[in-house]
């Protein structure tokens, strides 16, 4: 059969703390997203970005890490630079010009589609890509290596579209997804739950809605993946208080989340 698609990080946990480590967001941001579980995020990883580049680079090696976060990595680690003072300035001059052209080369390359291929510029200004960028390609590509303070504030402006076009509205998918996940687990539980007050056996409308269920989580959360079907749980348990009668409603509602994501 055919194979998925290996995702380079383990969980969208550690990608969030790359997010944070890497690319430090503002408090407002952070603070939507905390939300969720009832604690505001800080806007910065416990974690140092040397650790994120670290982090990247074995996504690297797992699999293809999306133009977004290969581009964000490579250009704040140019910018960071050596602590050690190694290196020269036109070193980072040639290094900061590849990381732009890569990122636009990637962006564009990505939304070439149809038979007969589109300008550069014109699928850059589609996703918002700032000008001096597509610009830059060109000067880098076809005339000279722009100058390095020219470089410096494209790689800042590259950055913040990043952080607007990739990782924050990837960060608002998660937490729709969160949401979504509770909301089914919540379901799921009522579910089995009103099933178990009724002494009569199981009818194939409860059976088949339980599966509807059931398939929505798989589909949401992978198997493999079991800390945000664990807050799901939790927040579904702590939400319905627990009736002696209702036990054999609990242990149905357990037992199937468990068969999918063993604790």
């Amino acid at each position: 059969g055919r194979q998925g698609r290996v995702c380079p990080w383990c969980s969208w946990e550690e990608w969030d703390e790359v997010r944070r480590a890497l690319l430090p967001m503002d408090h407002n941001e952070d603070g939507a997203a905390g939300k969720n579980d009832g604690s505001a995020a800080c806007s910065t990883s416990s974690k140092g970005p040397e650790w994120a580049q670290g982090v990247v680079a074995a996504w690297r090696a797992r699999g293809r890490v999306p133009v977004a976060v290969d581009a964000t990595a490579e250009i704040m680690q140019i910018k960071l630079g050596d602590p050690l003072g190694h290196g020269s300035a036109h070193e980072k001059q040639l290094a900061l010009a590849m990381a732009l052209v890569r990122l636009v080369n990637g962006v564009s390359g990505a939304l070439q589609k149809g038979v007969y291929a589109k300008s550069v510029a014109s699928l850059a200004e589609q996703v918002g890509l700032p000008r001096i960028l597509v610009d830059l390609r060109h000067e880098a590509t076809h005339s000279g290596l722009p100058s390095l303070s020219v470089l410096s504030i494209a790689a800042d402006q590259a950055l913040d579209w990043l952080r607007e076009n990739y990782w924050t509205l990837q960060r608002k998918e998660l937490e729709q997804l969160e949401t979504q996940t509770t909301e089914v687990a919540r379901d799921l539980l009522d579910l089995s739950l009103r099933s178990s007050s009724d002494d009569s056996a199981e009818g194939s409308s409860t059976k088949r809605r339980r599966a509807e269920l059931l398939k929505e989580l798989v589909d949401f959360v992978p198997s493999a993946q079991c800390e945000p079907i664990a807050r799901a749980v939790v927040s579904a348990v702590v939400s319905r208080p627990f009736r002696p009668r209702d036990a054999k409603g609990w242990r149905t509602f357990l037992a199937k989340v468990f068969k999918y994501w063993p604790p």
